[in-house]
C-alpha cells in the first residue's frame, strides 16, 4: 500500500514540479541564446560593431537577465515549497482531509509517503536547477574566452587540483571530509527541508482559528530556533578550536564544524517534527 501512496502522490504532484521545470529550462535556453548571440559578442568587443548602441544595449540586457534569472530559479523553488505546504495541508487538516484518513493505512505511511515525495521534488529541482546555472556559467566563461565549454572544465579542473594540492601540503589534511559533508547536506536538506515544513503545518492546527497562518508563524519560528541553536553549537566550537594556535588547518576544521552542525540540527528537528506529526494524526487530529 505504501507503494500506492508514494505513486499517488508523485502523480499529484508532477504537474506542478514538471511545470516549473519546464519553464526553468525554458529560461536557461534563451539565456543560452543571448550568450551565443551577437549582441552580447557585441558587448564584449564593441569596436567590431558599426552601432554604438549595441553594447550598451547588451550590457543592459545582460545585468537585467542574470538579475531576473537568479530571481527566477528562487522563486521556483520558494513557490513549489510553498505549493508542497499548501497542498499537503489542504489534503491532511482540511476537509480533504476526511477523505485521506479514511484510507486503509497507518499515519505513518500518509506522512512517509508526502515527506518521501516532497523531498524527492526539492531533490530534483536542486539537481536541475544546479545543472542550468553551471551550464550559462560555463558557456558564458566559453563565450568570453573564445574557447569550448570542454577547455573550461578542463581549466578549471587543473586549478582546482593545484589548489587542493597547495591546501594539503599547507596543512596536511585532505578536503575529503568538506566534500561528503557537502554533498550529504546537498541530498539529506531537501528532505529535510520538508520534514521541518509539514510539521510547522501541523503544530499550526493547536490554533483553534487561522490554523494556515498558525503553520507559517510556527514555520518561521522553527526556522529561527534552529539559527540560534546552530549558532551556539558553533560558537561552542569555534571556542574550543581556537584555543590553540589558528591556521588554516583550524578555519578548514571550522568549516567542517558548522557544515556538520548545520546539517545535524536540520535532521534533529526534521525527525522531531516528523515523529510529533505522526502522533497529532494519530492521536488530536483536529480537522476543519
Amino acid at each position: 500500500m505504501l507503494g500506492k501512496l508514494f505513486k499517488h502522490e508523485f502523480q499529484r504532484t508532477s504537474k506542478v514540479g514538471g511545470l516549473l521545470l519546464i519553464i526553468a529550462a525554458c529560461v536557461t535556453i534563451l539565456g543560452a541564446i543571448y550568450l551565443v548571440s551577437p549582441l552580447f559578442h557585441g558587448m564584449l568587443a564593441p569596436d567590431d560593431m558599426r552601432n554604438p548602441m549595441i553594447p550598451i544595449v547588451g550590457a543592459i540586457l545582460g545585468f537585467l537577465g542574470l538579475l531576473s534569472y537568479s530571481g527566477m530559479l528562487i522563486g521556483l523553488s520558494v513557490g513549489f515549497m510553498i505549493y508542497l505546504g499548501f497542498r499537503f495541508y489542504k489534503s491532511m487538516y482540511s476537509d480533504e482531509g476526511y477523505l485521506t484518513h479514511t484510507l486503509p493505512v497507518k499515519s505513518s505511511d500518509i506522512l512517509i509517503a508526502k515527506v518521501v515525495t516532497g523531498g524527492v521534488w526539492m531533490l530534483i529541482m536542486t539537481i536541475a536547477m544546479t545543472l542550468m546555472v553551471a551550464f550559462l556559467m560555463l558557456l558564458g566563461f566559453a563565450e568570453v574566452r573564445g574557447v569550448s565549454i570542454g577547455t573550461i572544465i578542463t581549466s578549471i579542473k587543473d586549478t582546482l587540483e593545484i589548489f587542493f594540492g597547495y591546501i594539503k601540503e599547507f596543512t596536511g589534511m585532505k578536503l575529503t571530509s568538506s566534500g561528503i559533508m557537502l554533498l550529504l547536506m546537498f541530498f539529506i536538506t531537501p528532505f529535510a527541508n520538508i520534514s521541518i515544513l509539514y510539521g510547522a503545518i501541523t503544530l499550526g492546527q493547536y490554533s483553534w482559528k487561522n490554523k494556515g497562518l498558525m503553520g507559517i508563524i510556527a514555520y518561521l519560528g522553527i526556522r529561527m530556533l534552529m539559527s540560534i541553536v546552530s549558532g551556539i553549537l558553533n560558537l561552542g566550537m569555534t571556542v574550543g578550536r581556537m584555543s590553540g594556535e589558528i591556521d588554516a588547518g583550524i578555519s578548514l576544521s571550522l568549516a567542517n564544524d558548522k557544515y556538520f552542525t548545520t546539517l545535524l540540527v536540520s535532521v534533529l528537528f526534521a525527525v522531531i517534527l516528523f515523529v510529533w506529526s505522526i502522533h497529532v494524526v494519530r492521536d488530536r487530529l483536529n480537522l476543519e
